[in-house]
C-alpha cells in the first residue's frame, strides 16, 4: 500500500484529495511525537502550495503546515522546562509565517453555512499563537473575528477566555482585572457547552474555579454607557477608534464598549532613586500624545476630509500625468499619521534603554535590534531579555519581528507584508510616494507605457489608509505591552527589594491646559 509520502506526491492523485492526506498525515505525525515525518509534511505542503490555485486551498495547506511547525514546537518543548519561556523560537516563527498566510487567504465570504470550521480554526490557532508569545491584545481580535462568523465554536470561547484570565494577570488596574475575569469567566462557561478538544475541558473547569475566588465578592459586573463627546465629528471620531480597538485602554480588546474611549492607560508606578526625576512618565507622556495625534490624523484623512477639497488646497497648480495621482491634504494627513506611527516604535526601544539600564549607545536603539548585543547580523539576544518571564516584553519583542530593517540585517520577519511598510516609509520619508485612484488606476508594470512613473512607488489610496491603519493597530499594542512590561518587572523589582520606598505623586495634566 503507498505511503502518505507517495501518495500525497502523487500527480494523478486529484489536488484537493492530496491536501486531505496532508492534513491526516501532520495529525498521526503530531500524535506519533515523530518529528522525521513532521518535518517531511512540511516539506510536501511546501511542494502541494507550488501545485494549488484557489486561495482556499492555499489557506488549507498552509494551515497543515502551520500545524506541523507547531508539532515540531511542542516536541522540543517537552524536553525542556514546563516553565521555560524561549524567546527565539524558529518553529514558532514558521508556524506564525504559515497561519498569517492562510488567515489572509481565507475566502472573505466564508460563512457559518460552510462544511467546515477551518477557517475558524485558523484565526483561533493564530490567536492562541500569538498569546503564547506575548501578544496578546492581538490574539483577542483573532478570537472574536472567529467568534464574530461562528459565534458557539467552542475553541474559540474557551481560549478567548483562557486569555483574557492570563490577560487580567498582567494588568495594574485592579477594576480593569476584575472586568477581564468577569468576561473570561463568561467565554469558559460558554465553551464547555459545546465541543472542546483535548484536555481543554478540565483546564477551563479549573480556571473557572480559580476566577470565582477571587471575583466572589464583586457580585456581577455591569458596565454603564459613557458619553462619546458632544459633537457630532467626537462621536464619530471615538467611535471608529473603539471598533478598530485604537484606544489606550485595555477595556477597547474587549471590544466596543463606551467606558474604553479613553485613553487611559500609562505607565504604572516605577521604583527609582529619589534624586532620579520623573523622565520616563515624560517620554511615555510624549510618545502616547504622538501615537493619539497620528490616529485622530488618520481618521480625518480617511473620515472627514475626503467629502469635499479643502481649502488649502485650491489655487495649488499640480499637472495631470494621467494615472489617476490623488491630491490633497487628506492624502497628506494619512502620510504624517504613518510616520508618527513609525517613529514611536522606535521611542519606545528608547525608553526601554533607559528604564532597563541597557546602556545601549543613542544612535543604535533601533525597535527592531535593540533586543539583540549586536545591531548587525549577528543576532544574540541580549541577556537582560534571554532570561526573562516577562510575559508583555516577550510580546513586545515578537512585535518587532513584523519589521524589516535591511541596513541592519533584520530582513527575517514574521509578517508577510513587512517589507512593504518598510518601502512605504522609505519612500514616505526619503523619495517619492504616488498615491492613485483605488477605483480608476490599474497598476502598471510596462516601462515602455509613455505614462509609467519608474520613479515613484505606487499605491492605491485604500491600501495606502489600511496599510497605516494596520501600522497604528500595531503601535497601539507596542504602547500596551510597553506599560504592562513595566509593571510586571517593577512586581519583581518589588520582591528583591528590601528597601523602604517613599512614595511620590504626580498631578495629571488638565484636558484645558492642552492648547
Amino acid at each position: 500500500m503507498p505511503s502518505f509520502t507517495e501518495k500525497i506526491g502523487d500527480s494523478n492523485i486529484p489536488i484537493e484529495r492530496r491536501i486531505s492526506l496532508l492534513g491526516q498525515f501532520v495529525d498521526k505525525s503530531i500524535d506519533d511525537n515523530s518529528k522525521s515525518n513532521l518535518i517531511e509534511s512540511i516539506s510536501l505542503g511546501k511542494d502541494l502550495l507550488k501545485n494549488v490555485n484557489n486561495d482556499s486551498d492555499s489557506a488549507t495547506v498552509n494551515y497543515f503546515i502551520a500545524n506541523a511547525y507547531s508539532g515540531l514546537r511542542m516536541s522540543n518543548q517537552r524536553q525542556k522546562e514546563r516553565d521555560t519561556m524561549p524567546w527565539e523560537d524558529k518553529h514558532l516563527e514558521n508556524e506564525l509565517i504559515h497561519l498569517r498566510y492562510a488567515f489572509n487567504e481565507i475566502p472573505s465570504r466564508a460563512s457559518r453555512d460552510q462544511k467546515t470550521d477551518l477557517f475558524f480554526r485558523i484565526a483561533t490557532n493564530l490567536g492562541n499563537a500569538l498569546n503564547h508569545i506575548g501578544r496578546f491584545s492581538e490574539a483577542v481580535e483573532l478570537w472574536d473575528f472567529a467568534l464574530s462568523r461562528h459565534p458557539n465554536f467552542a475553541m474559540a470561547l474557551g481560549n478567548r477566555g483562557f486569555g483574557l484570565y492570563y490577560y487580567s494577570s498582567v494588568l495594574y488596574d485592579s477594576g480593569h482585572q476584575i472586568v477581564f475575569l468577569s468576561e473570561a469567566k463568561k467565554c469558559l462557561e460558554q465553551a464547555l457547552k459545546g465541543r472542546l478538544e483535548g484536555g481543554a475541558k478540565n483546564s477551563f473547569s479549573t480556571i473557572i474555579k480559580h476566577i470565582n475566588k477571587i471575583i466572589k465578592d464583586y457580585g456581577e459586573i455591569n458596565i454603564k454607557d459613557f458619553s462619546l463627546g458632544r459633537s457630532k465629528i467626537e462621536k464619530e471620531y471615538r467611535t471608529w477608534a473603539l471598533a478598530n480597538r485604537l484606544f489606550l485602554n485595555p477595556l477597547n480588546d474587549l471590544g466596543e464598549l463606551s467606558i474604553a474611549a479613553t485613553d487611559i492607560l500609562t505607565l504604572p508606578p516605577i521604583v527609582s532613586e529619589l534624586k532620579e526625576p520623573p523622565q520616563l512618565y515624560g517620554l511615555y507622556n510624549q510618545v502616547k500624545q504622538e501615537y493619539v495625534s497620528a490616529r485622530f490624523l488618520l481618521f480625518e484623512g480617511i473620515k472627514k476630509s475626503r467629502d469635499r477639497v479643502h481649502f488649502s488646497d485650491k489655487k495649488v497648480l499640480l499637472y495631470n500625468t494621467l494615472d489617476y495621482p490623488v491630491y490633497g491634504i487628506s492624502i497628506e494627513k494619512v502620510k504624517i499619521a504613518f510616520l508618527i506611527a513609525y517613529s514611536v516604535l522606535d521611542k519606545i526601544g528608547f525608553l526601554l534603554n533607559n528604564y532597563l539600564n541597557l546602556n545601549i549607545p543613542e544612535r543604535n536603539i533601533f525597535f527592531r535590534t535593540f533586543w539583540y548585543k549586536s545591531k548587525k547580523k549577528k543576532k544574540e539576544l541580549r541577556n537582560e531579555f534571554r532570561s526573562s518571564k516577562n510575559w508583555p516584553f516577550r510580546g513586545l519583542f515578537w512585535l518587532s519581528k513584523d519589521f524589516y530593517e535591511k541596513d541592519s540585517g533584520f530582513i527575517e520577519s514574521i509578517e508577510p507584508n513587512a517589507k512593504e511598510l518598510n518601502n512605504l516609509r522609505n519612500h514616505i520619508a526619503h523619495k517619492y510616494l504616488k498615491v492613485h485612484d483605488e477605483l480608476l488606476w490599474h497598476e502598471r508594470h510596462d516601462a515602455l507605457d509613455l505614462f509609467y512613473d519608474n520613479l515613484c512607488y505606487s499605491i492605491k489610496r485604500d491600501d495606502l489608509e489600511n496599510k497605516t491603519l494596520k501600522l497604528i493597530k500595531l503601535v497601539r499594542n507596542a504602547l500596551i505591552y510597553c506599560a504592562l512590561g513595566v509593571h510586571c518587572n517593577e512586581i519583581y523589582k518589588k520582591e528583591l527589594n528590601r528597601n523602604i520606598v517613599f512614595p511620590i505623586y504626580l498631578n495629571t495634566i488638565k484636558d484645558d491646559w492642552k492648547i
